[in-house]
């Protein structure tokens, strides 16, 4: 199960390298790894130069969605992975993540978009995917829930949270 991983970074130097400290620990590590700055005016940061083998690209800034655009754009250039994996530089990836996500994905062909369960620093939930109630106002499953491990299972939602 080939993957790479995009990082769409904005001045958050301080949680890019705890992110590509994560990418590092898992169980099944990527193919490529792109870091797109959508802020060019700024230095490169350290974290990144402390890592080789990390490709590197600047884009002027066209938010998230243009970042992860470009990120996508570009390792389906260089990569022959069949996952790719977008994240905010603030998340920290538990050492199975990719291994039980991709392992979900490919049992189910049908599946575009895989979300894990993110937690805020506090250990509360922040998305467990999103979900289209019947007032058609999508919102974060189990946002601010203590984790108890309720949203643990392979399930379909509706959609994934654009940080992880």
């Amino acid at each position: 199960m080939p993957y790479s991983v995009g990082v769409i970074h904005y001045r958050s130097y301080r949680e890019l390298s705890d992110c590509l400290d994560s990418l590092l620990l898992q169980t099944l590590p990527a193919e490529s790894t792109l870091i797109i700055d959508v802020d060019p005016d700024r230095p490169r940061p350290r974290a990144v130069a402390e890592r080789p083998g990390l490709f590197w690209a600047e884009s002027e800034n066209r938010g998230f969605a243009g970042g992860a655009n470009l990120a996508l754009r570009l390792l389906r250039e260089r990569t022959d992975s069949d996952f790719f994996v977008l994240l905010n530089p603030d998340v920290r990836l538990e050492p199975e993540f990719a291994s039980r996500l991709l392992s979900a994905m490919s049992r189910l062909p049908r599946v575009a978009i895989g979300a894990g369960k993110l937690l805020r620093p506090d250990g509360t939930i922040d998305s467990a995917g999103i979900q289209l109630p019947r007032n058609r106002r999508p919102r974060d499953r189990g946002s601010g829930e203590v984790d108890r491990g309720q949203y643990d299972s392979v399930e379909t939602v509706f959609g994934a949270s654009g940080a992880a």
